[in-house]
């Protein structure tokens, strides 16, 4: 995550698309003391190019890590202002008053107007009145009907008469009200015309239309009436609405304005549309508080039906104003009144009002900005004063309003209420009493006051003088120079106008003054100049004069006016000329051998010490903080007494009472009362004022890049603050240090950021959770980070390297770099296009720095025979930038197994557990049953309706309970009866024909129509008053005139069935006939039976009206289970039925009323109560969001694990109860920041409640909240971890319970019995395991095997329910049961040979690198074991022959060299025709049996047939046991070369191959030699044994000899020849059948190579020999050699010469030595003395013959030197073995390889390397020339140091190797042989780390590295280096290192060391602090080098090392340099 962090950041700035993004996953580490290795992968994007390259980039110059905090001003800090007293706020608010604003439309009122024509009908010139016409008109379309008229005559009238137009028309039920009619005179074609105004209610009426007619008649609209049409828009807000259709709803026009953004919600009601369509619409704002602007109409888009008429117009106003405030009020404090403050008043108006009040001194106002209503809030503060008026709790602010608001309303109100209660500060009163006897203070009595473990100094009892109570007296201190008389010896007996001082007070200096200046006056006021300086002493007054000692000495005295009471004494620092004393209170520069003796000393006489404010003066020394002590009597009284009043100004809380005690006594003899001299005691009374503020308290939690931490307690050490910010997924390491508690336990922590470069961003705090008195944290920067330059310009350190893309993981090692030095690293991705952000590492710098090797990359293992195995050991990826010296290969017969062990700090936490409790009073629901009725009381009476009907014909229709019973026009009363009493809900009618009418119907005759009355006399569901009848007359013809009236309203009381339903259930029938009692049961029994109702759950009672009236009214109250709070109402059933007059049934339920219809009598019922609303829960200073009264179980979960101190909670609910509450147990499972997480003891939930209840009255809601169990508090403490190696207990300093795997793992390797360990750290619910694995050595100790456990001790863990600390083993360690410790030889891989091993047992195999700094990690073989065994043999030699005959062949084989580790246990002997082999010897179990004839007559396991006359090929091979499980079975090794021999008789042998030359070859003379020549036996002996050989030599004269010798004779040595001459030799075989041919001719020389001296000694490889360096530049070396003396050329001409180069990794070189290694090899046999046989020796493929096993030095040296691939080596015998030194053969040789096949009693013979020859490369081959003896060699890489040396070559071959030349570095412009050396270091050389580790309270407690530095180079010590971390004491004090690396010296560099006098000797500001500056000598070796050229000047920048010397230079050898924490250890000067 650290390194997404990087990325991110590296991202910051856009690239062009084309650019790749930076590389991924970029790391960092140390590989070395001069190397690091960073790795990577490729960019996430590529920018649509491959990637080529990248760039790797690194600087020293660091960047700047940010340190968030770093003094005492840039810090995380907790702080208290207990400055800041009450806070009240006053608050105006008004009632919640929505505006309602009313939106009206318009148009002017305008008739309808229809013309109805009539016509007269063809051929007439006049309308005939008796036809007549009839109309319709159909309103549907406005929601009206279609209706006819009756017939018109079409002569009526107008208007005026019932059978007129206008009356005719008004009967039409669609018509609103009856028209106006007027009619028009004769048309002219003798008809009329009717105008018919409509009513202008009815708008545009649609035209009516002619219905039926009996002449011609027209009907048109003459003029359309007025409506509204159209749209309209509005606008709000500067919004407008989209169109709204003229008669829109009020849904459509309220979604409409909620479109608008600046409109909320709104709720639109419309009224009922004018005459016109218009309509309002009142719209109230349901959002938005106070009083809005109107809103803005737009009725453009309006218009109307007739435009003539027109008038469309829209219109808004306001009905209502939302709430708003205005006005003034005045507030009174403590009986005094303001002036008048208006409601908007500035901050600053009310507190100049509140200030001028006589009771009020300070006050601070803040006011809120003006709310939407005008409301605000007013926090007034009371701030400290200089009487201290406003401390404590104060009186509460009384207010009077004159507030106004909405009219009609509620006016505003105003409310003053204690936001924070103001707090007392503590004050204690310190008295002193007389006493009685002598009854007087004695003034020599003094007390001391102690308080938190540290005591004041003497106080008097009576201040100085006894004036005062507080003294007076200012200190005074004395500041004295003189001198001793050194006049005796070259001095004088004056003060040295020299010598200069400085003055110390309180940790603060003086500048520099002179002890004897111009007069002691002047100086006097330099001092008082100086001093003011200082913080403390702002005011001082100094007075000076001469001494009266006459040695120019001053006496000066300085007064301390800004200091109370008698400060400590000054101290002095003094100088002259280089010398050096204090700081003391007096010093002497300069010792008794000085002939300066100056003393500059401060006293002060006893009256000159100061009182003034004594006691508190001496009280600041005290934990406490700041206080103030005034006297409770400025005078002493009569007797002396005084008492002071102390207030704890800075320290919050109820303080502990101060402790006194009278001078002198101990300890334990402090209490609160204290007996002085002569009586007089002194007291301390607690409590004066009692404190009432809190000390620091809670948690708190930081948030870093938008990442946060888990709570962290107030009090959080450093490492565990330390370890949240680490944890935090953005953050690399930081270090923490923890400044206090102070007086309150607040505290401040250092935090630098370690990894995370560059500008970062602020820590952020969160400190809600903190609790105490005015209580806040804050974060400042000291230094802004910077990232470092990367600029080659800027740093000469700066380095770069190109690396290609390899498509995987990328890495780069960086080397050449310094160790102990900070390096910077960053890598680039380039393509095409160009190069990418550079990303840095994670982490970003390392320090280069020797470590242990890194494991081997691979280690190989093979079986080489039964006893031993082979190890093949890879190189590492790093040596740790030491040389590998040795490895360690470790066997074992078991797996290795790293030893692991687990620490377990475990715990069995108890969760917090609360019950969260919601409540509200008992109040029952109470409904009422209403049985409504108009009944008179006067009996029943029956219902007479009376019906009219004016019509000529047809039917009409009568409508009654929802029916219609049709009735002929000329019905009589029978036929009306049985219509009527045919419908269902009429049982019997009487029907009375009035006026003597005849029929229902008849034309009106001028005063009467149809006319009858309807008594009721029997109905079914309606009795008493009856609705009336309704008409249906459509189809009626005539006038079409129906009308119906009540003749005489019936009455009747109540009667019918009552079902009342409740939840559901419905009850039994109630008759409600019954009496109010028996109503009473049967309700009460009726709704008790119900499943939903319990028994006695309900009260039911009757209503009595005393008002009168025949309703029946029940009280239904609810009291039963399950019936509590709001209930559901009663509901009446729908199948009730209801009789009687106006008779209904309903229930009020909810607060609803009815009154009676005696309008006196009224019942309300009553809401059950029952909990709604919603209430916040709180915690500390964070609060829930709103939380329903009946939460559920999950969002009461989600509201509290919303609180980010919270973490999961556990709920589980119960209830409702009757009211609805409910009870939430919370089971606090895991808290943010605790561990185990489950801990934490929760502060109690607070309940903040909204809870309402259903009863208006009632306020009771209320939320309560309890702990049911408190949680166990948070795992805290320390423990230890003890280690017992088997020798020694080493145990760790105190360990925090969550240690991180990081630091245990730093603190277990610190312990000297443990070696390297894997730590790694996991977590459960319950606590912490710590898994250490034990897997490597150090330096000093390895951990191997099944180990000890660890010993945990538990110092002070706590919390958690009890923590169990606990270590068991995971993994028993498995270790070596062998090794070998192997030298390394440099050379990889390294081969190993483990010896000795038991065959069949399975072995186990690792390997350690070892360097300087102690073993690496171990790499396991691959295979992870092998088993030494018995592996096949390997070919025999070939086979040769013993004899032939045409019938056989008899053939003979040797055994092979190579036996596999087993006895050969037999051979087998295959023959070859034809590609075929056949086996024809079966030689298996006779080892012995080594020759076989083969016969003619043999038929071969394969039927196979020996031919005479024919060739076959032969071939051979052997056979052992190598089975380790089977030794039965046999193993088959290679077959021997294939070698063909005939079947034929025996024949002269043939020709032997050609001789060889012999190695001891040899000029013995400058007159003499001798050539020794060796051969082997013919292939094929003709088929007859060898008997002899002719061994033939020719001269150059041509004269040829002959030497006979025997067959067993293969060596000749012929001496006696002239050196120089070549000699010719060819080699004859004989058998019994006669000669062989010639061998092929070798011509030998009479010489032998060049080097040797005649006697054979290796001459040229003296030092006198060595070549010389002549000239060096950058990149080349000229280098030249003498010619060979003609006694070492071997006795043959020197041809030539061969130049080979060695690069020096140890520049420093002897002069008197050869520097160069030659390789050297030890042949060793185990136990050689009991071992018989031969072996022999390959070397880079050659082999030699057999070698006996006892064979001398000078054997194995020819046999070695016969090999054509070895000219020259000297043997030596050697314990077991011989040692084998190669003089001719140059570099790092393979090893020899040596064959044991041959050896007795499967002995072995191994070779293994002693010595490892330098690398070295040929540069010059020169064999055929031999008179250049001088070559300049090139292309050299410049600051390297070469060697060389030279080998002669003559005829014979390449000779003896020279001596190596000096070491030279290639460096331009110096000759080595005229540079010289010079310096100290020839005879010392030792390089230094310091170190100083500091935890100091001065100048330098707090520096950074770079104020470190500076003030290391004021001290002269050049240019260092200083990183600064976190470092921890044993003890467990914290505090600063510092590491210091010394760049510009080398060497030997004094140690550092630490003026404690400067830092309050040794102590800080609390004391407890500690100095600690280690010093460890380095290894470094220094000498100027003085190069100079070849003239013999110096020259610059050029550094060679020479080749000769005088003799002490002799002393240039110094051994190789090492580096320890050092740069630039050589340094070249010139």
């Amino acid at each position: 995550m650290i390194f997404l962090l990087f990325l991110l950041r590296a991202l910051g700035g856009s690239a062009s698309a084309s650019l790749p993004g930076p590389p991924t996953f970029a790391s960092l580490e140390v590989v070395g003391s001069n190397a690091l290795r960073t790795k990577w992968s490729a960019p996430i994007l590529d920018g649509g190019d491959p990637v080529t390259s990248y760039l790797v980039e690194w600087d020293k110059e660091a960047g700047i890590p940010e340190t968030q905090a770093g003094n005492t001003l840039c810090r995380i800090e907790i702080t208290q202002n207990l400055n800041t007293n009450e806070i009240q706020s006053i608050r105006t608010s008004a009632p919640d008053i929505n505006e309602i604003q009313a939106i009206t439309t318009t148009a002017t009122p305008q008739p309808e107007v229809q013309a109805i024509t009539v016509s007269p009908i063809l051929g007439d010139v006049t309308v005939d009145g008796s036809y007549s016409f009839a109309v319709s008109l159909d309103t549907i379309s406005s929601g009206g009907s279609l209706q006819y008229s009756g017939q018109i005559s079409a002569g009526a009238a107008a208007d005026g008469t019932r059978t007129s137009v206008a009356h005719i028309l008004e009967n039409m039920a669609n018509l609103a009200d009856r028209p106006v009619v007027e009619r028009s005179t004769i048309n002219p074609d003798g008809g009329h015309t009717y105008f018919v105004t409509f009513p202008v209610s009815m708008g545009d009426v649609p035209e009516m239309e002619v219905f039926m007619t009996d002449l011609p008649v027209s009907i048109a609209t003459v003029q359309e009436g007025n409506e509204l049409l159209g749209s309209f828009r509005l606008e709000f807000g500067d919004e407008l609405t989209a169109d709204i259709p003229f008669d829109a709803s009020s849904a459509i026009l309220q979604s409409r304005l909620e479109e608008l953004e600046s409109v909320g919600a709104v709720s639109v009601s419309r009224s009922l549309a004018d005459d016109q369509g218009g309509f309002t619409w009142h719209v109230e704002f349901l959002v938005g508080e106070g009083n809005l602007p109107s809103i803005v109409a737009h009725g453009d888009g309006l218009r109307t039906s007739n435009n003539a008429a027109g008038g469309a117009a829209l219109s808004v106003i306001t009905e209502r104003d939302g709430s708003y405030i205005a006005g003034e009020f005045t507030l009174s404090f403590r009986g005094v009144e303001t002036n008048p403050i208006s409601s908007d008043a500035a901050a600053s108006e009310l507190k100049d009002e509140l200030e001028s009040l006589p009771s009020i001194a300070r006050v601070d106002v803040v006011r809120s900005p003006l709310d939407a209503v005008g409301g605000c809030t007013f926090q007034v503060s009371f701030l400290e004063d200089g009487q201290r008026i406003h401390r404590g709790d104060m009186p509460m602010f009384e207010v009077k309003s004159y507030l106004t608001g909405t009219p009609g309303e509620t006016n505003p109100s105003i409310s003053v209420e204690e936001t924070r209660k103001g707090t007392e500060r503590e004050v204690q009163m310190i008295r002193v009493d007389a006493g009685s006897d002598p009854g007087v203070v004695d003034p020599t009595s003094t007390f001391r006051i102690a308080f938190g473990g540290a005591v004041t100094g003497d106080i008097p009892a009576l201040p100085l003088g006894g004036s005062t109570c507080l003294g007076s007296k200012k200190a005074k201190q004395i500041i004295t120079t003189s001198t001793a008389d050194t006049s005796g010896v070259g001095g004088d007996d004056s003060v040295s106008h020299l010598t200069t001082f400085a003055l110390l007070y309180e940790g603060h200096a003086t500048g520099s003054l002179i002890a004897n200046g111009v007069s002691c006056e002047d100086t006097a006021h330099d001092i008082q100049a100086e001093l003011m300086k200082l913080p403390p002493l702002y005011e001082v007054d100094v007075s000076g004069e001469r001494s009266d000692a006459g040695d120019e000495g001053c006496v000066w005295v300085v007064t301390f006016l800004s200091v109370m009471g008698n400060p400590e004494i000054m101290k002095v620092q003094a100088w002259n000329s280089g010398e050096y004393a204090g700081p003391a209170q007096a010093v002497t520069v300069g010792d008794e051998y000085s002939i300066i003796r100056d003393t500059v000393a401060i006293t002060q006489p006893e009256n000159f010490k100061g009182d003034d404010n004594l006691i508190q003066a001496e009280l600041s020394k005290l934990p406490i903080g700041e206080v103030t002590v005034s006297p409770a009597n400025a005078t002493p009284d009569s007797s002396g007494q005084c008492a002071w009043l102390v207030t704890f100004e800075t320290k919050a809380g109820d303080v502990p009472p101060l402790e006194v005690s009278g001078s002198g006594g101990s300890s334990s003899d402090f209490s609160t009362i204290a007996d002085l001299h002569a009586g007089n005691t002194v007291t301390v009374i607690d409590d004066e004022v009692r404190g009432t503020s809190f000390p620091v308290s809670g948690d708190f939690r930081l948030e870093y890049d938008g990442q946060l931490t888990g709570y962290l307690p107030h009090d959080a050490s450093a490492e565990l603050l330390r370890s949240a910010i680490h944890a935090l997924p953005n953050t690399g390491h930081v270090d923490v240090v923890r400044i206090g508690p102070d007086v309150n336990d607040a505290f401040a922590w250092d935090v630098t950021f370690v990894d995370d470069l560059g500008p970062l961003p602020l820590l952020r705090t969160d400190d809600l959770d903190l609790q105490g008195t005015v209580v806040s944290m804050s974060v400042t920067k000291k230094i802004e980070g910077a990232l470092p330059p990367f600029d080659p310009g800027q740093s000469e350190d700066y380095g770069s390297m190109s690396v290609s893309d390899d498509g995987a993981e990328m890495s780069a090692l960086i080397s050449g770099l310094k160790q102990g030095i900070p390096y910077y690293v960053r890598i680039s991705a380039l393509n095409a296009h160009g190069m990418s952000p550079a990303v840095m590492p994670y982490r970003p710098v390392h320090v280069p720095s020797p470590l242990q090797p890194a494991p081997p990359d691979k280690v190989e293992i093979v079986s080489e025979d039964s006893t031993t195995l082979s190890v093949s050991i890879q190189a590492p990826f790093h040596d740790g930038g030491e040389p590998v010296t040795s490895m360690r290969v470790e066997t074992s017969t078991v797996p290795f197994a790293q030893e692991r062990q687990r620490i377990s700090l475990t715990c069995s936490p108890e969760p917090e557990i609360q019950l969260i409790s919601t409540s509200a009073a008992d109040i029952a629901e109470i409904q009422y049953l209403v049985l409504d009725s108009s009944y008179s009381g006067n009996g029943v009476m029956e219902e007479i309706q009376r019906v009219e009907c004016d019509a000529t014909g047809g039917t009409f229709g009568l409508q009654f309970g929802g029916e219609t019973a049709y009735i002929a026009h000329d019905a009589d009363a029978v036929d009306i009866k049985d219509s009527l009493e045919s419908l269902s809900s009429i049982d019997t009618v009487e029907i009375t024909l009035n006026g003597g009418t005849v029929s229902a119907c008849q034309p009106f005759q001028g005063s009467s129509s149809g006319d009858f009355s309807v008594t009721f006399t029997s109905t079914f569901g309606f009795t008493g008053d009856l609705p009336l009848m309704t008409t249906e007359r459509t189809g009626l013809e005539g006038a079409r005139l129906v009308t119906v009236s009540t003749v005489v309203d019936g009455d009747a009381p109540l009667g019918g069935s009552l079902r009342l339903s409740f939840r559901g259930a419905v009850s039994e029938s109630i008759d409600v006939s019954s009496d109010a009692q028996d109503l009473v049961v049967a309700i009460d029994s009726s709704l008790e039976a119900l499943d939903t109702i319990q028994q006695d759950g309900i009260v039911v009672s009757s209503v009595s009206l005393p008002g009168g009236g025949h309703e029946k009214i029940f009280k239904v109250e609810f009291i039963g289970s399950g019936l509590g709070g709001d209930v559901e109402s009663l509901v009446v059933a729908p199948t009730t039925q209801i009789l009687g007059s106006s008779a209904a049934a309903f229930v009020l339920s909810d607060g609803e009323s009815y009154t009676a219809r005696n309008e006196v009598d009224t019942v309300t019922s009553q809401v059950g109560n029952e909990l709604s609303g919603s209430f916040r829960l709180r915690l500390r200073g964070h609060t829930t969001g709103a939380i329903p009264f009946n939460s559920s179980i999950d969002l009461m979960k989600e509201r509290l694990e919303e609180l980010p101190n919270i973490g999961r909670v556990r709920v589980e609910r119960t209830g409702p109860s009757q009211e609805s509450e409910y009870n939430w147990a919370v089971t606090f499972e895991s808290n943010p920041g605790y561990f185990p997480p489950s801990t934490r003891d929760v502060d109690l939930l607070e309940g903040v409640s909204s809870l309402e209840t259903s009863v208006p009255t009632d306020n009771s809601g209320a939320i309560s909240i309890s702990s049911t169990r408190e949680g166990d508090d948070r795992l805290f403490g320390t423990f230890e971890l003890s280690y017992n190696d088997g020798s020694a207990v080493a145990t760790t300093r105190p360990l925090e319970s969550f240690i991180s795997a990081e630091d245990l793992k730093a603190e277990l390797e610190r312990l000297p019995t443990v070696g390297q360990v894997a730590v790694t750290r996991s977590q459960s619910l319950v606590g912490y395991e710590w898994t250490v694995e034990f897997e490597s050595c150090s330096e000093t100790i390895c951990n191997e095997g099944d180990l000890l456990l660890l010993e945990a001790t538990d110092i002070d863990l706590q919390g958690c329910g009890g923590p169990a600390l606990d270590v068991a083993e995971l993994i028993p360690g498995s270790g070596a049961e062998s090794y070998d410790e192997v030298v390394f030889d440099g050379q990889y891989p390294a081969h190993h040979i483990i010896e000795n091993l038991v065959m069949g047992n399975s072995y186990f195999v690792q390997v350690k690198l070892r360097n300087s700094q102690g073993y690496g990690l171990r790499r396991l073989s691959t295979p992870l074991h092998a088993t030494p065994q018995i592996n096949p043999p390997g070919p025999p030699p070939p086979v040769v022959l013993v004899d032939s005959t045409s019938t056989s062949i008899t053939v003979r084989w040797r055994k092979p060299t190579v036996n596999g580790g087993g006895e050969v246990s037999g051979y087998e002997l295959y023959i070859e025709e034809g590609g075929n082999s056949m086996l024809v010897y079966d030689g298996a179990g006779r080892p012995d049996a080594t020759e076989f004839t083969v016969r003619t007559n043999n038929i071969g396991q394969h039927s196979q047939i020996l031919e005479t006359g024919r060739q076959y090929s032969f071939k051979v091979r052997a056979i052992n046991n190598c089975d380790t499980v089977d030794f039965s079975k046999s193993c088959f090794g290679e077959f021997s070369r294939g070698q063909a021999f005939t079947v034929r008789e025996p024949r002269p042998p043939f020709p032997p191959p050609m001789p060889t030359r012999g190695a001891s070859t040899r000029v013995t003379s400058p007159t003499e030699a001798s050539i020794a020549v060796s051969w082997s036996p013919p292939v094929d002996n003709g088929g007859s044994p060898i008997t002899g050989y002719i061994l033939y030599m020719r001269d150059k004269d041509g004269t040829t000899t002959n030497h006979p010798v025997s067959d067993e004779t293969t060596f000749l040595e012929v001496d006696s020849l002239n050196p120089g001459e070549l000699y010719n030799f060819h080699l004859v075989a004989v058998n019994a059948l006669g000669k062989s041919g010639n061998s092929p001719v070798l011509s030998i020389l009479a010489a032998h190579h060049p080097g040797l001296s005649l006697s054979g000694y290796p001459e040229f490889s003296n030092l006198e020999y060595r070549p010389t360096i002549k000239d060096v530049q950058q990149d080349r070396v000229s280098v030249k050699w003498s010619p060979l003396p003609s006694e070492i050329t071997g006795g043959s001409h020197v041809t030539g010469f061969k130049l080979y180069m060695y690069e020096a990794n140890y520049p420093l070189a002897r002069v008197d030595a050869d520097p160069i290694n030659q390789e050297v090899q030890h042949l060793v046999i185990s136990s050689k003395e009991s071992v018989s046989g031969t072996f022999t020796v390959s070397f880079l493929g050659s082999e030699t013959p057999d070698i006996p096993v006892d064979a001398t030095p000078i054997d194995i040296k020819i046999a070695l030197e016969n090999l054509p691939s070895i000219n020259i080596v000297r043997v030596h015998e050697i314990t077991d073995g011989w040692a084998v030194t190669f003089l001719s053969e140059a570099g790092d040789l393979p090893l020899m390889e040596p064959t044991s096949g041959r050896l007795s009693g499967n002995a072995k013979i191994v070779a293994r390397e002693s010595i490892k020859g330098d690398a070295a490369s040929i540069v010059y081959d020169g064999s055929q020339n031999p008179g250049r003896r001088h070559v300049e060699v090139v292309d050299l890489t410049p600051n390297t140091g070469y060697a060389f040396k030279v080998a002669p070559v003559n005829a014979v071959g390449e000779g003896l190797l020279s001596a190596a030349s000096i070491v030279t570095v290639a460096r331009a412009g110096a000759s080595s042989t005229e540079t010289t050396a010079s310096g100290g270091a020839l005879t010392k050389g030792i390089a230094g780390s310091i170190q100083a580790t500091t935890n100091a309270s001065g100048n330098l407690c707090n520096a950074t590295s770079d104020e470190f530095e500076f003030a290391l180079r004021s001290l002269g010590t050049g240019d260092v280096h200083v990183t600064r971390q976190a470092a921890v004491a044993s003890s467990g004090l914290a505090g600063y290192e510092w590491k210091v690396t010394f760049q510009s010296f080398t060497g030997d560099v004094p140690s550092l060391t630490v003026d404690k006098s400067r830092v309050g000797n040794g102590r800080g500001a609390k004391g407890g602090s500690e100095y600690v500056t280690e010093f460890l000598k380095g290894h470094a070796n220094e000498f100027t080098i003085e190069p100079k050229s070849h003239s013999g000047k110096p020259v610059t920048s050029a550094s060679t090392f020479v080749e000769a010397g005088p003799p002490e230079w002799e002393w240039l050898y110094v051994g190789e340099a090492q580096v320890d924490h050092l740069s630039n250890v050589l340094t070249m000067l010139g």
